[in-house]
């Protein structure tokens, strides 16, 4: 009987053909994209005709078919009573107030419930502080605060009262304050942007609202103007009102305006509706199984594009926050060069920067790995993301990376987002994407000369991880983007007198071979 006899050269051959195949198999599963390249190529659909020296109207692919965007994340919401009033009647907030939960909004934890009974005392309280004598209210404050949400959620808390929904206005000690317009009545500020609020134009018998005793009397020695504190504001709002009725809250009219923000030295109306599209753009740019949920901490870097009493592209992010239950911190996020301590102890989930702070940010992250391998695992990170893969479970975070954002507070980051205008290079993107190990976003939010934006108009998709360079590569010029247009926008370039006499490229009537939409 014949028998089998295999040596120790063939055994070895056999198990070393095993070992390659298996780490084959290892590697190909490692470089899978983490998103198929088709859905990369089509985010946006393009108008089929343009006209000269204009762009097609591009349109987020997951918008809306026909004339309407998706401007509302719910069908029954309209303004922002009706998204608070949505807000709260959800199984999460009814769970939250059974259980007696709280989230920290600006380091005060609140219920939603709570949040919206200051907002209605306020606006009651402001009311009998003025008396008959009705005028706007002023929100005059360099950084967010508990406070300055109820101030900024009080428009739509006070149509229950005789007098009617407060008329706000919101300017930040940081930036310029309009100096016409408007006569105040009512200025919320505190101890720091107190000058700021004088040079608002207050009535002369303007009342000063700040957060405690001392500042008040601080502020009547620097002024003649009545000082009040903001507790007794509340106080003596209790006392005296009652939340809206729903039918007043569904008879509300979406496109009158919520608040004005200073902008560009004017006062810059921004309506209900505009609120309401903010908001679900903001949550749009998230996939639908990761939105901000209940158990997520928002984590705002303290600068104007990224404040609420400021921006109302943050406020939007703020509504955004209060409908889904999350929590809102705001801290600054690199000082000295290192991660700040305000950052790494606010527990963080999605992280919100702007696009001029992400390079120092890159920088203090990078500085904290500091092992010997940090090389290797720095380029084994980086062929994954050329390689279209975003994981924070691979060997390099087990080695390196893990411990970098334990170090900087951050190892429960799962999603940051870019806010700015301009571009962020791709070497920072890179650095990001491998010492965070999460999606890294990139969102376009531009200035306007003469208005605002409650949201970005653009956003690059969570896991679009393409690498994009100014050179060419393989003979053909691959443009850095910020993403297809967010859901509740339609957008057009426009070819500007200095665009063409800078030379800004062309806007043909026809498209070549290399430029088929004739940009």
């Amino acid at each position: 009987m014949a028998s089998l006899v295999v040596d120790d050269a063939t055994l070895l051959l056999l198990v070393l053909i095993i070992i390659v195949f298996s780490l084959s198999l290892h590697i190909a599963h490692l470089y899978t994209p983490s998103i198929h390249p088709l859905i990369l190529a089509r985010q946006a659909d393009v108008s089929p005709t343009h006209r000269t020296r204009e762009s097609p109207v591009y349109r987020n692919v997951n918008a809306p078919a026909g004339f309407e965007l998706a401007a509302r994340p719910s069908r029954h919401v309209n303004d922002v009573a009706q998204l608070l009033h949505a807000a709260a009647g959800t199984q999460q907030a009814q769970t939250d107030k059974a259980t007696g939960a709280q989230r920290s909004l600006f380091g005060t934890p609140a219920s939603l419930d709570r949040v919206q009974a200051d907002a209605v005392a306020f606006a009651a309280g402001v009311q009998l502080a003025l008396g008959e004598a009705q005028g706007a209210v002023a929100l005059c404050v360099a950084h967010d605060s508990y406070d300055a949400l109820v101030t900024l959620l009080s428009p739509a808390s006070s149509r229950g009262h005789k007098q009617g929904a407060l008329e706000l206005f919101v300017a930040s000690s940081t930036l310029p304050i309009p100096s016409a317009g408007v006569s105040i009545k009512t200025a919320v500020t505190d101890l720091s942007s107190l000058d700021a609020a004088l040079q608002l134009p207050l009535a002369a018998d303007a009342i000063l609202i700040l957060p405690s005793a001392a500042d008040a009397d601080v502020a009547r020695s620097r002024c003649a103007l009545r000082a009040l504190v903001f507790a007794d504001i509340l106080s003596q709002g209790r006392a005296s009102s009652s939340s809206p009725s729903e039918q007043e809250t569904q008879a509300h009219d979406a496109s009158t305006t919520y608040a004005h923000f200073a902008a560009a030295g004017a006062w810059v109306p921004v309506t209900h509706a505009h609120l309401v599209a903010g908001t679900t753009a903001q949550l749009a740019f998230y996939a639908a199984d990761a939105v901000p949920t209940s158990s997520d901490v928002l984590l705002l870097e303290r600068a104007s594009l990224l404040s609420a009493c400021a921006s109302p592209s943050a406020l939007a992010l703020a509504l955004a926050a209060l409908y889904m239950g999350a929590s809102i911190v705001s801290a600054p996020l690199v000082e000295g060069g290192k991660i700040s301590p305000e950052a790494q102890r606010a527990n963080a989930s999605l992280l919100y920067l702007t696009a001029s702070t992400s390079s120092a940010f890159a920088a203090a992250l990078s500085s904290l790995a500091s092992s010997p391998l940090t090389p290797l695992a720095r380029h084994l990170k980086l062929a994954a993301l050329r390689a279209g893969v975003l994981s924070a479970g691979a060997l390099p975070d087990s080695l390196v990376f893990g411990a970098t954002r334990r170090r900087a507070g951050l190892s429960h980051v799962r999603a940051a987002t870019l806010v700015g205008e301009g571009q962020v290079s791709q070497t920072t993107l890179d650095a990001l994407r491998i010492s965070l190990g999460c999606a890294v976003m990139h969102s376009l939010l531009p200035s306007l000369p003469a208005g605002a934006l409650t949201a970005p108009i653009a956003a690059s998709h969570a896991l679009d991880l393409q690498a994009f360079a100014a050179p060419p590569i393989s003979g053909r010029a691959t443009p850095a983007h910020v993403g297809p247009p967010a859901v509740s926008v339609e957008l057009k370039l426009v070819q500007s007198r200095t665009a063409r006499q800078k030379g800004y490229g062309k806007l043909e009537a026809k498209g070549t071979e290399e430029d088929p939409v004739g940009e």
